[in-house]
């Protein structure tokens, strides 16, 4: 067993002072090698004939979660045997990669997998968007004969990392392509070696095909990232356009997380989408972004959506302090409108706020006339 030599700082002969603990954690690595393989061979002998095909998903699910695990702890051994977690020392598919991008293309097949066993749920053909239940021209659909055709699955274990291990996942029919991360790589390189100017002054066409490559199959943080800067570098007038040729929906449902806040909260800035699209975060986010005199000129229907889509939330601290500083910033007469809509009325903001926060929301209806303690 050989680990790939690190070089010493200075360059010149390699680096050989490895952590005390190297040792174990090579001997913990070679279990870990050993529980890939087997893990591989049970993902591999899966048997979509054999059982329904949801629950062929949901195993499979089950064994994806398992490999990930190994995986990260092969990331950790490794760390402390010396190699970068950003080395290329896996073979997957005959390219190298690094152990980040094996785990991070691991959370793109759970994610697919989500997505098969939510279609699987409904009724649908794999890989096909889900069936609308209240559509009278979609007859029932049964799985027994898409069973027999098998979803594919297929594992390939036991190649090496750095010469030890690797692990090589031969996915079929709807996850064919999911390993394949030249298109998403060339594409995130292209906009990260791009200033704004330079992204300006690409054409709407390769636009589109740039985000369309980073959303195809997983859309990872980093991808993410690369697409919100291409939104952030061009006006309105275009983002429309890009945005309608990707298609809204793909594009929201691709992206994920503190990106998803970004993104809804750049297209609402462009009129693409309305507020009732944010959620709590992100209505959080569309409060922060505002100066008090933007927040005071809101139409108030889009206050009080606002307010509402934070106390939808677990209206945290966070949500609180952003509610009354969008308060702050209505005038009397807004408040007493606000609170005699649906949801916003005096109770309901009495329940969703607590601590210093009520107080200082009490203090600031009483200079309205308005009794929060009722």
């Amino acid at each position: 067993m050989a680990v790939a030599e690190q070089p010493s700082e200075g360059g010149g002969q390699p680096n050989h002072r490895f952590h005390r603990d190297a040792r174990e954690a090579a001997c913990r690595l070679i279990d870990t090698s050993h529980r890939l393989q087997r893990a591989g061979r049970a993902l591999a002998g899966l048997a979509p004939s054999r059982e329904s095909h949801l629950i062929t998903v949901l195993r499979a699910q089950d064994r994806v979660d398992g490999i990930a695990k190994l995986i990260s702890a092969a990331a950790k051994d490794l760390r402390l045997a010396g190699v970068d977690k950003d080395a290329k020392i896996v073979e997957v598919g005959g390219e190298m990669v690094s152990l980040q991008e094996v785990a991070r293309r691991l959370r793109g097949i759970r994610h697919q997998l989500d997505n098969e066993a939510m279609r699987t749920r409904s009724g649908d053909q794999p890989g096909q968007p889900p069936r609308d239940p209240n559509d009278p021209n979609q007859p029932p659909t049964t799985w027994d004969e898409d069973v027999k055709k098998g979803v594919g699955y297929a594992a390939e274990s036991g190649s090496r990392i750095g010469g030890w291990i690797a692990i090589v996942y031969l996915v079929g029919g709807w996850l064919a392509d999911l390993f394949n991360g030249i298109a998403d790589d060339n594409a995130r390189a292209t906009v990260a070696n791009a200033s704004p100017d330079q992204i300006r002054q690409i054409p709407n066409d390769e636009l589109v095909n740039l985000i369309n490559a980073m959303i195809d199959g997983f859309c990872g943080d980093d991808d993410e990232r690369a697409i919100l800067r291409i939104l952030d570098a061009i006006d309105c007038q275009r983002m429309s356009d890009v945005v309608s040729r990707v298609g809204l929906n793909n594009l929201l449902s691709a992206i994920d997380g503190e990106e998803w806040d970004r993104l809804v909260n750049v297209l609402t800035n462009c009129g693409l989408i309305g507020v009732e699209k944010l959620d709590d975060d992100a209505s959080r986010l569309f409060v922060q972004n505002r100066s008090n005199a933007q927040l005071g000129q809101l139409p108030i229907a889009v206050v009080w959506r606002l307010i509402l889509n934070m106390f939808a939330g677990s209206c945290g601290d966070d949500d609180e302090d952003s509610i009354l500083r969008l308060l702050r910033c209505q005038s009397g007469a807004r408040i007493h409108q606000l609170i005699a809509m649906p949801g916003t009325s005096v109770g309901a903001f009495d329940y969703n706020f607590d601590g210093d926060q009520w107080d200082d929301l009490e203090s600031l209806f009483a200079i309205y006339g308005i009794d929060l303690d009722t």
